[in-house]
């Protein structure tokens, strides 16, 4: 997937991720419920993963603490949009 796909998967699974934890908040043994947020939370882990590989850091805690460069600041970053 290229740079612009990847970061709508990232949207999509993640919006459904997080709407899910908010129905689990107030039916934690839904079992439909939790079957749905396992798999999304599992591709949008994939998805994060793939991107920071290949374009870098979402956000703060996918930067590159190593010793040879501080990865968080070589852009573009996410929300800039590439000319």
């Amino acid at each position: 997937m290229n740079r612009d796909e990847l970061m709508s998967k990232i949207q999509e699974t993640g919006f459904a991720v997080f709407d899910t934890v908010l129905f689990l908040d107030s039916h934690p043994a839904c079992r439909v419920a939790l079957d749905f947020y396992n798999e999304n939370k599992h591709l949008y882990d994939g998805y994060v993963a793939e991107y920071e590989k290949n374009f870098g850091p979402l956000n703060i805690g996918g930067a590159n603490t190593g010793a040879d460069s501080w990865t968080w600041i070589q852009g573009p970053w996410p929300w800039e949009l590439e000319a």
